[in-house]
């Protein structure tokens, strides 16, 4: 999915410059409208950052194995960290007011086979959302085609995290407590889900460079320096249905904190001026 929204925002691209490079003249004035509106990717080139949820684990067996633990069973999500959206400029001689604003919705479905059931899958299942608007200000420096620019950007960030996993397991079930051989198979169904709130704030110097096709449309690109307070709300749901050790709780956890961050090409931009 993450590749498809990269090749259509590169078809965009291709379009409006063919379309409009029909349109530039020999002797022109590149810098001189007012108004600025681009079709934006932030982090386009990150990769997925991954998510490991784990179920817990439990203590089984008789006991005189009381310390014998079965492993965690796991779950791993892909987190896409790119967003898409919109930014307007309006330019005032050598000087520019922004606002921007940007989003991204996935989801995804994925299934591995079960070594402990063949012909069954581990399922997995996740949507992630994430809306982030900000506005700024910004300093030009013109060289007939090309621009550079310096500028810091306030911005507010909300996203959403959520995942649901199913799996299927065979795990002993003891008919003595005193008898570590004395057990049988049993079948037992493991679930989770996983909701994270994040709300996060900050600042972000920047620096930029862009460059005309023609009067009406440029390309630009950002690195920025990232200064963030955030603060986030996990809840987590684990159920088994284990015939002595089930289990159905619940685990919410929040935490607050700030971090330092440089995005080296935090943002590509199509910009049509008029």
């Amino acid at each position: 999915m993450k590749h498809k929204k990269i090749s259509l925002f590169i078809l965009f691209a291709i379009i409006c410059s063919q379309t409009l490079l029909s349109q530039e003249n020999k002797e022109i004035n590149f810098f001189d409208k007012k108004h600025e509106i681009s079709i934006s990717g932030m982090n386009i080139f990150d990769n997925d950052k991954e998510k490991i949820y784990y179920y817990p684990f439990y203590r089984i067996g008789p006991s005189p194995w009381i310390n014998w633990h079965y492993p965690y069973y796991s779950y791993i999500i892909n987190i896409d960290n790119r967003l898409y959206g919109l930014a307007y400029k309006y330019h005032i001689s050598k000087h520019a007011l922004r606002l921007n604003f940007y989003f991204n919705n996935s989801f995804d479905k994925e299934t591995h086979p079960n070594n402990d059931y063949p012909g069954t899958s581990d399922i997995t299942k996740y949507n992630i959302s994430r809306y982030r608007i900000g506005f700024g200000y910004e300093i030009n420096k013109n060289f007939v085609r090309t621009g550079m620019f310096i500028g810091i950007d306030f911005y507010y960030d909300f996203g959403k995290e959520f995942s649901k996993s199913e799996t299927v397991r065979k795990d002993r079930y003891y008919n003595d407590p005193e008898d570590n051989n004395n057990y049988i198979e049993v079948k037992v169904n493991h679930k989770a889900s996983d909701t994270d709130n994040k709300n996060s704030y900050g600042i972000t110097p920047l620096i930029g460079v862009k460059y005309f096709l023609t009067p009406y449309l440029s390309f630009s690109t950002e690195a920025r320096f990232i200064i963030e307070n955030y603060s986030s709300n996990e809840e987590h749901w684990y159920f088994n249905d284990h015939p002595d050790y089930g289990s159905d709780q619940t685990v919410i956890s929040e935490n607050k904190g700030s971090l330092l961050k440089i995005a080296t090409v935090g943002t590509f931009s199509v910009n049509i001026h008029f």
